[in-house]
């Protein structure tokens, strides 16, 4: 009744104009498609400057630094007088909803909260609308969660009740993965599933650096109303029939992982749900799966309805370096074709005829560097994007001469950890692991992560954010120590060697590549030409430049009809807003923590807000912008 009330006092302020519609942000990427883009254009590169905070809304709880989740913006069912609801999950599978206009809390649903340690991290949640339910029926609107102990959760948007016609009748199914009781802390959901033609289909995120025989990375199909298994898409080939297998040359007896741990996409008149795969365990040595490794590390395409591999188009060959695919494929035309679009960690873009996989844009394979670690074999050549506008790396060489440091003294002792490595292998992207110690730029959190880019079709830009920065490690035989110079060690039980690895940075922490080493690129995807490019944020410390951009970042950038990207994640705990055209900054709002998932953009009672969920140390808050 009181949203009703409020509709007339605002229908009233504004002389009885009516409103404008309402404008969602119904899925992660926005919509099915990830483009990272609303049609929206009240705030303006123009008028950004003038935004405000409309209201917070504080977490009631310690939150996780893992707190990741975009939330989602959606309708609830027409006369339940519940307003349109801004509701995200927390890292232990905690939904809250508030409302969207207000930021008062409308529900929170609890007994799905988990405990499962490890990859802990929400990214997340889907809506649905079930086109089989009236209006006023309970989970017409429905939203889904997939959780860190293995299941899809089905709940009402209005209430946050669950859906006791999905499953057993308790609103959710539990996802089968044979696992031993050690590995449990190792596999989770974190990602949103995906809704398409009544399928509801996740995969799940694994640590494949721990041990070779990791279970196999698979994608599971249900029915969106009763949770019913419909498919399993397997994405390690089992038997010489199956998709990819030749490419094994071990087979692939005792190989896990090439799972699918990031965001997927769906392209309903194709009938498709598009993916990316990750390496096969273990990441930093092959020995045990000799080959390109096909479909690892790869975009493909399933059937939505029966789950079958339609096609795939593999980024990285056999690899070494964990260069997955953990960004969100983005679904777009160029011209009257219909295309993915995929980011990679190593900085590349690939574009794809989105019905056949088949290069859209040339792509090139080039020679690659050749590993001298016994056992292994690396893939002679790698594919890369034609048009050097397409790999946005800021350098894909290190070497004595690429070595920076803000200063002499910093400099030399970045040179003096290269030289450290003693039998160094240093060169180009692609150089493998070894046993003497290797260089690799980019790093393993890239290039371009899970965030993605965003994609304007109107005006075929592209923006994506990248991070700069390389990263030393090496091999060592189980029975040695850990070399000194490492930070992290990865076990990599059942082979021969384990693999240890730090930032590449000088003694006192500066890096020790040239910066940015985070920025935020402009391309247009019909011309192929780069438009501009930027840092993004700054690293707060003493000493460092605000031109060198954040040493890290998290989420998405946002693009709008507005001429405007909205950009957050860096450690400078900025909300950034630029003018799309020419990338410059038309508004830095600083937030009280670090916003690591994307920030959003939506429109309710004709008021269009920017929000950012803002996290750091066990606290935070949601903080919605307007003008």
């Amino acid at each position: 009744m009181w949203s009703f009330v409020f509709l007339i006092l605002v229908t009233q302020a504004f002389g009885g104009v009516p409103l404008p519609p309402d404008v969602y942000w119904e899925q992660f990427g926005s919509t099915a498609s990830g483009r990272q883009y609303s049609p929206l254009s009240d705030i303006t590169s123009y008028n950004a400057q003038k935004l405000k905070l409309a209201w917070q809304w504080a977490f009631p709880f310690a939150v996780s630094s893992y707190q990741k989740a975009t939330p989602l913006v959606v309708p609830t069912n027409p006369g339940s007088g519940v307003p349109p609801l801004l509701i995200f999950c927390t890292s232990p599978n905690v939904v809250y909803a508030v409302d969207a206009y207000f930021g008062k809390e409308i529900w929170r649903q609890t007994q799905f909260r988990t405990t499962v340690k490890g990859l802990g991290s929400c990214r997340g949640i889907s809506f649905w609308e079930n086109p089989y339910k009236a209006d006023t029926a309970q989970c017409k609107n429905v939203l889904f969660m997939a959780t860190m102990d293995m299941k899809i959760v089905s709940l009402d948007v209005t209430t946050g009740e669950p859906c006791f016609d999905f499953g057993v009748g308790a609103g959710f199914v539990h996802l089968s993965l044979p696992i031993q009781t050690w590995q449990t802390s190792l596999v989770s959901i974190t990602a949103p599933p995906v809704v398409i033609d009544g399928v509801v289909a996740t995969g799940c995120a694994m640590t494949d650096f721990v041990d070779e025989d990791m279970p196999k990375g698979r994608v599971w199909g249900v029915n969106a109303t009763t949770g019913e298994l419909i498919w399993t898409f397997m994405v390690v080939p089992s038997g010489p029939n199956d998709y990819g297998y030749n490419t094994w040359w071990n087979g692939t007896d005792g190989v896990g992982a090439a799972n699918v741990w990031g965001a997927m996409s769906a392209l309903p008149e194709l009938g498709l749900i598009f993916m990316g795969t990750s390496s096969p365990s273990v990441d930093m040595f092959g020995g045990f799966r000799n080959g390109s490794d096909t479909p690892s590390d790869s975009v493909i395409a399933v059937e939505a309805k029966t789950g079958k591999i339609r096609w795939s188009f593999q980024t990285v060959h056999h690899d070494l370096w964990d260069y997955d695919v953990g960004a969100q494929p983005i679904l777009t035309t160029i011209g009257r074709t219909n295309v993915v679009i995929i980011g990679t960690k190593v900085g590349f873009i690939f574009v794809l005829d989105a019905l056949t996989g088949k290069p859209f844009y040339p792509i090139e394979e080039r020679l690659a560097p050749k590993t001298m670690v016994p056992g292994d074999t690396s893939s002679p050549t790698q594919p890369w994007p034609k048009n050097k506008n397409f790999t946005l790396s800021n350098n894909y060489t290190i070497n004595e001469l690429t070595v920076w440091g803000p200063n002499t003294v910093e400099r030399t002792s970045c040179l003096n950890f290269l030289y450290s490595l003693k039998g160094r292998q240093l060169g180009q992207v692609f150089t493998p692991p070894s046993l003497q110690g290797s260089l690799y730029f980019p790093g393993t959190q890239g290039g371009i992560n899970w965030g993605s880019c965003s994609h304007d079709n109107r005006t075929q830009t592209l923006v994506c954010v990248v991070v700069n920065m390389a990263m030393a490690g090496t091999l060592y035989p189980r029975a040695l120590a850990k070399p000194k110079f490492c930070s992290w060690d990865y076990d990599q039980k059942k082979t021969p060697f384990k693999f240890c690895y730090t930032v590449f940075k000088s003694n006192s922490g500066f890096p020790c590549v040239a910066p940015p080493w985070t920025k935020i690129v402009a391309l247009n995807t019909t011309s192929g030409y780069k438009l501009w490019e930027k840092p993004l944020g700054y690293h707060p410390a003493p000493g460092y430049d605000k031109s060198w951009g954040s040493g890290s970042h998290s989420g998405a950038p946002v693009m709008t009809a507005g001429n405007l990207i909205i950009a957050a994640g860096t450690e400078d705990k900025h909300l950034y807003l630029f003018d799309a055209t020419s990338g410059a900054v038309v508004n830095a709002i600083p937030m009280p923590y670090q916003a690591l998932g994307s920030p959003i953009t939506y429109r309710v009672n004709g008021t269009q807000f920017v929000v950012a969920i803002s996290v750091e140390n066990g606290v935070g808050a949601v903080l919605a912008y307007s003008l």
